[in-house]
């Protein structure tokens, strides 16, 4: 089934942008599912522009056995929000922290509240689509619009109207059930999360060098990869291995000593090996090493001050501690609940 849904996904990515988001929204609960089971390295990753974006998508195709895109672009986006009164087609609830609602001096009543998917123009979404074709066609990109919610604020505009905001929503949280929160820059980062609230809550796991091709095609990297395949799953799967024992400091230096670097070895060994085989026919194919820490979310994962509740209303928001603290809950055991950041890039 989820393969029926996501090969029409790639479709309507490529030649209707409209139906695109349309078709996400009605299957998201299904999509949100699949990912969420997907046994293996998964990250999520703001897609503006493939060309500027180029070395870390190739970065990730290594790294990672999933990656979900989020088709942003440049200039244009499109906001698709629900059948007027009826949010539930979006979302069923939907929570908000205290200091955020403070932050925007926004109204506590549910009808200010309006969920959207935001995406790029449809130029853009059928560049995305194409260009990354054969990794979506083989399950390894999804690609997707964002979740917002729009909503009016106190504030008011120079002709007196109110001013809207748009809030942004923690890409971990399920299908129907919102909860807003900060996304930090991408600028330096490109975490599994990339909405981590403070630093506090963030604990570093191991500092690692991953080795991966520039100047290569996508095409051409995804043969690599898999005629790879044994170097690159074993990394991977001692990558999760670290996931799960993250919290052993001793566990993870041994994982870290004893699989991680010498599967890294290994993969560096062979992408300079391709480097200089591609070197004969095509100029600027090198092995780049990205130095990346791991980083592990400490508690819920979710900031522990998320306390203010709107109350229960036409969005179906959250409004009882004890619920709250169980929808956290049930957020733990998503296993993208890891973050990674590149440190630097060396040649």
């Amino acid at each position: 089934m989820i393969d029926t849904t996501l090969k029409h996904l790639q479709r309507l990515a490529e030649h209707d942008q409209n139906n695109f988001v349309l078709y996400f929204i009605e299957n998201s609960e299904s999509i949100w599912n699949w990912t969420k089971s997907f046994d293996g390295v998964k990250t999520q990753m703001n897609l503006f522009n493939i060309r500027d974006q180029i070395d870390t998508i190739r970065f990730s195709l290594v790294f990672s056995d999933l990656i979900t895109l989020y088709a942003l672009g440049n200039g244009e986006k499109k906001i698709t929000t629900p059948k007027q009164d009826v949010p539930q087609s979006i979302m069923k609830t939907l929570t908000i922290p205290e200091d955020i609602l403070t932050k925007y001096n926004l109204q506590k009543s549910a009808s200010d509240f309006i969920p959207g998917y935001i995406s790029c123009g449809f130029n853009q979404l059928r560049d995305f689509a194409i260009n990354l074709r054969k990794q979506i066609a083989s399950k390894r990109i999804v690609l997707c619009p964002d979740r917002i919610v729009l909503t009016l604020t106190n504030e008011k505009a120079p002709d007196g109207g109110r001013i809207w905001q748009v809030l942004q929503i923690d890409p971990s949280s399920p299908a129907y059930q919102w909860i807003v929160s900060e996304k930090t820059s991408l600028t330096e980062s490109i975490p599994l999360i990339d909405n981590i609230p403070e630093i506090k809550h963030q604990k570093e796991l191991q500092t690692i060098m991953v080795p991966y091709l520039s100047g290569i095609t996508l095409s051409d990297l995804e043969k690599v990869i898999q005629d790879n395949y044994d170097y690159v799953s074993s990394f991977r799967s001692h990558i999760k291995d670290l996931i799960r024992n993250h919290s052993s400091a001793k566990t993870l230096n041994e994982i870290n000593q004893d699989l991680i670097r010498p599967d890294i070895e290994k993969i560096n060994r062979k992408f300079k090996q391709v480097s200089n085989m591609h070197k004969l026919r095509v100029s600027g194919v090198v092995s780049v090493t990205s130095v990346i820490s791991l980083m592990a979310l400490s508690a819920l994962g979710i900031d522990a001050a998320i306390w203010g509740f709107l109350g229960t209303g036409g969005l179906g928001l959250i409004g009882s501690e004890s619920k709250h603290q169980e929808d956290l809950s049930s957020l733990e055991d998503n296993s993208m609940f890891l973050l990674w950041k590149i440190k630097q890039l060396k040649k």
